[in-house]
């Protein structure tokens, strides 16, 4: 009598839930060990067919330049250590691994789910860890595995790809076919929401609307679904959470306008108001006036307050490490996008155009609002991977098209 194990029932592959357990793993940072993972992973990972045709040789090589621009910048001011380099250099290693798998049956975007769900977990953690003080609108929760405080700029990358999930979870995955997963995205969604809403941040929350708005545009202006059954159901919500907050049934109105997020909200709106949002404006004014002053970095920028940071992940850059690095990262995000959008013109028909124009815009958001690689690399490490899973995906249909292409200028050419 032969036997088959669960994943054979399954019919998911040893070495692809092994992939799937590594993800979630790296995603999670498990016990802080993100890159010692990294490293292992690489070591036992199998089956790649390396490929450097053009989209992916021109991203993997401006991610290349990238990483070592930044890091002899780095070192011009900071003593060596190898963690850095690892850090540093796992984004184009890291694209380049999502750009060489094999992926069958959609087990791309299974990939993805790891990643958006090992993120979303170790916020989870944090949320559970620190629970009983987020009343008190810390802005430095402590994260679980360091035991010290991790400010919340880092800890918004562990719930921002669930929120460019928001559509497809709510609308667009079935509850029939998935309906563990599909909880547990929600779960994990609501935790994620409160979790930011208690720590007085907004970035999530930014992104989940333009998620949702974002989406209903795709839906009917290019998929060509005219006023889709989700719009009349989101504009039914909206018009139920509206009128639920104006007559503050269940005191709902009482409970969100005692939130740190609201009361951080009104401060920010108070006319001429020196809080958040215009002192952060000051410091991207100021700090676009400085860069030809100070094109090699090294935190020399002058502002009227000592500031750590400056909330875009480009500008952060070119304060810390020159303009070079910034331009390269900048060049980057432009190829991530033309990814997003080649991505959405080859799958009009796919389920699956809404988790990629998803997690890339929710990415962009976070990039533009936030010092990104600074606040946690192993973030942009992951989504190096997922943008190298999706490049994977073009590559046959770009194929395609340049055989296509060729073919039709060789009938001219005969005619």
């Amino acid at each position: 009598m032969n036997y088959e194990s669960p994943l054979e029932q399954y019919s998911i592959p040893i070495n692809v839930f092994v992939r799937y357990l590594f993800l979630f793993a790296l995603a999670l940072n498990l016990f802080n060990k993100f890159y010692y993972l990294f490293i292992l992973s690489l070591l036992i990972v199998s089956d790649l067919q390396f490929s450097l045709k053009r989209h992916i040789s021109i991203r993997f090589f401006v991610l290349l330049l990238f990483s070592t621009s930044y890091w002899i910048a780095l070192i011009s001011y900071r003593a060596f250590d190898i963690r850095d380099l690892i850090a540093v250099f796992s984004c184009p290693i890291a694209f380049l691994i999502g750009a060489s798998c094999i992926c069958k049956n959609n087990q791309w975007v299974r990939y993805i789910y790891a990643i958006v769900l090992g993120l979303a977990c170790h916020g989870f953690l944090n949320f559970i860890y620190n629970y009983g003080s987020l009343a008190d609108s810390q802005r430095a929760p402590i994260d679980c595995w360091l035991q010290t405080e991790w400010v919340i700029t880092g800890q918004i990358s562990l719930f921002i790809l669930l929120s460019g999930f928001s559509y497809y979870v709510f609308f667009i995955m079935r509850i029939r076919k998935s309906p563990i997963l599909k909880s547990l995205f929600i779960l994990l969604w609501i935790v994620g929401i409160q979790y930011n809403v208690l720590c007085a941040t907004r970035t999530v929350v930014y992104s989940v609307a333009l998620n949702i708005l974002f989406s209903v545009a795709l839906s009917i202006f290019v998929l060509k679904e005219h006023i889709p059954k989700n719009v009349l159901i989101i504009l039914s919500v909206s018009l139920f959470a509206v009128l639920v907050y104006y007559f503050n049934f269940f005191g709902i109105r009482n409970y969100i306008e005692s939130t740190a997020l609201f009361e951080r909200i009104s401060l920010i709106s108070q006319k001429g108001s020196s809080h958040d949002i215009y002192s952060r404006q000051g410091q991207i004014e100021q700090a676009f006036k400085q860069l030809l002053d100070y094109p090699f970095g090294g935190y020399r920028m002058v502002f009227p307050v000592k500031i750590e940071f400056i909330h875009n992940a480009y500008l952060n850059i070119a304060y810390g490490e020159g303009l070079i690095p910034a331009v390269l990262f900048l060049t980057y995000t432009i190829l991530f996008l033309k990814n997003g959008l080649d991505y959405l013109k080859q799958n009009t028909n796919s389920q699956f155009v809404f988790v990629t124009s998803g997690l890339y815009l929710a990415t962009l958001t976070y990039f533009l609002i936030e010092p990104v690689f600074e606040a946690n690399t192993s973030f942009v490490t992951l989504f190096c991977f997922i943008d190298g899973l999706v490049c994977n995906q073009l590559a046959p249909k770009r194929g395609e098209a340049m055989v296509k292409k060729k073919n039709k200028q060789e009938l001219g050419f005969s005619l």
